[in-house]
């Protein structure tokens, strides 16, 4: 839950408040839970809608360029491999923004939370058909924007 919002808002301490939100929810509605069909896919969606009213107030405060991952095997790696890690991660994240929303959600989804086509289609409510049209176009995309950056 934390990584789809934290992909959604680029802030480690935004992320983890909307996941907190998410547990208020499922706290406040526990005695439904059990008549719930799929929990997990419940989790996802709420904390995907929190996320777009998180970005949806931030953008109403304020508009300012969000940052990106900068965690990812800093630990391990070399200032200059850190260097070349956080542009790589910029890049990506700058392509993936320009997608339109629906393409955005259905990669993020998929490639940072490893969630299948069907999670996927339980998440957003899109047809099984829309979801495998929003990766493919979204991936066809993403390989083109790598293109021609490339050269």
């Amino acid at each position: 839950m934390w990584r789809l919002a934290y992909s959604a808002v680029h802030d480690s301490d935004e992320a983890s408040d909307i996941v907190q939100e998410v547990f208020i929810r499922l706290w406040d509605n526990r005695y439904e839970l059990a008549n719930m069909r799929n929990i997990r896919s419940y989790c996802m969606t709420a904390v995907r809608n929190q996320s777009i009213d998180c970005k949806r107030r931030r953008t109403a405060r304020y508009s300012e360029p969000l940052d990106i991952h900068t965690d990812l095997k800093e630990a391990q790696a070399s200032p200059q491999e850190r260097i070349e890690q956080s542009e790589s991660l910029r890049v990506v994240e700058k392509f993936i923004e320009s997608l339109p929303e629906d393409q955005q959600t259905v990669i993020r989804l998929n490639a940072y939370d490893g969630c299948s086509n069907e999670e996927i289609r339980q998440i957003t409510g899109l047809s099984p058909e829309n979801v495998r049209t929003l990766l493919s176009r979204g991936r066809r995309k993403l390989r083109e924007l790598f293109r021609n950056h490339i050269q």
